[in-house]
């Protein structure tokens, strides 16, 4: 499955009661994990002289979307970190296995076989109920299946970065798509306006992808300017 996400910006609910919800549902429904040696550490992520820090959100506060807040649970090498905000107010859970191996929570029940693995992928909570189900849904299932998630097997592993590896190379493929699609209608437009040299740096990047079509364009934008 690829995940793509709208390009056009969703409008929330109040910020600050969005916020309030995120951070106390966490704590609610995934504070479980302590109880399995999990410490936790939140806030509004922010960059500071090139990196990312936490700062602490207390209500009541000026914030203004775009947003991005983190709860981050750890325990030795392990890491799980549920994040949400940005323009379509995503809700992400991610975890990171050993410090180098981080993958969406999804991906980990998929490669186990889990049936439930549909049920958590990243998902837009823009509302207050949304993000109060969303939260609820992915401690639960997360709660029932905490031992193999937090000390996850060698295979399961494994078979989690073969589906990993994959959904990369899905998601690139499918923005390539997108891009070379725009791509042909911009030196479409520029071919008929007779900017051969629009055509020829807007099609160049793809040239080995291209249709036909798209060759020929470029072929005769590229003659046209040199008088062939």
């Amino acid at each position: 499955m690829v995940f793509i996400q709208n390009s056009k910006a969703v409008t929330g609910e109040n910020p600050e009661a969005l916020l309030t919800c995120f951070f106390s549902g966490c704590n609610e429904h995934f504070g479980f994990l302590k109880q399995h040696g999990f410490t936790s550490v939140s806030g509004l992520e922010e960059q500071r002289k090139g990196r990312k820090v936490l700062s602490p959100f207390r209500a009541p506060s000026n914030i203004t979307p775009p947003f991005e807040a983190v709860t981050l649970f750890e325990k030795d090498a392990t890491a799980l970190d549920i994040t949400y905000g940005g323009e379509n107010y995503m809700l992400d859970v991610h975890i990171c296995y050993g410090h180098v191996h981080r993958f969406l929570l999804r991906e980990v029940f998929q490669a186990a076989r889990k049936p439930v693995f549909s049920k958590l992928d990243p998902a837009r909570a823009p509302t207050i109920k949304a993000l109060e189900s969303t939260l609820l849904s992915t401690g639960k299932t997360l709660r029932k299946n905490v031992d193999f998630v937090t000390d996850i097997n060698p295979k399961i592993l494994e078979r989690t970065l073969t589906i990993h590896d994959k959904l990369i190379e899905e998601n690139l493929r499918a923005r390539n798509e997108r891009e070379m699609d725009e791509a042909a209608k911009l030196a479409a437009k520029a071919f008929m306006e007779r900017d051969y040299p629009r055509v020829i740096a807007v099609l160049s990047p793809y040239e080995s992808y291209l249709s036909a079509s798209g060759l020929k364009k470029l072929d005769l934008a590229r003659k046209i300017l040199l008088n062939v």
